[in-house]
């Protein structure tokens, strides 16, 4: 189910859309990937930099959102619970969350 949903986030990824929708589907395309590397146990090391990638793409984007705003934090927040149950770095994760900024 999850390799469905991935492949249909993939399709529909706007590459000359908003800020908005761009940080949306790189987050759903790394949440994807994260469920994947979840249910593998984290042996398909692709999988895992698959996801890093989409994770970051989405936080870089969402820089160009208000600090506040719902999908940016959404995305932030992912990739930290991506360095926190997929690539256990409890002192990244701190560090990481510490960053962000909320307001």
């Amino acid at each position: 189910m999850a390799k469905e949903g991935l492949d249909l986030v993939e399709r529909q990824i706007p590459h000359e859309a908003t800020d908005e929708s761009v940080t949306h589907f790189n987050s759903l395309k790394g949440t994807y990937l994260q469920y994947l590397a979840e249910i593998d146990g984290g042996k398909d090391k692709t999988l895992l930099e698959k996801c890093e990638t989409a994770l970051k793409a989405a936080v870089e984007q969402s820089a160009k959102l208000p600090s506040t705003h719902p999908v940016g934090l959404k995305a932030k927040m992912q990739l930290a619970r991506y360095y926190h149950d997929v690539r256990p770095s409890l002192l990244f994760t701190c560090v990481f969350i510490s960053s962000i900024s909320f307001f």
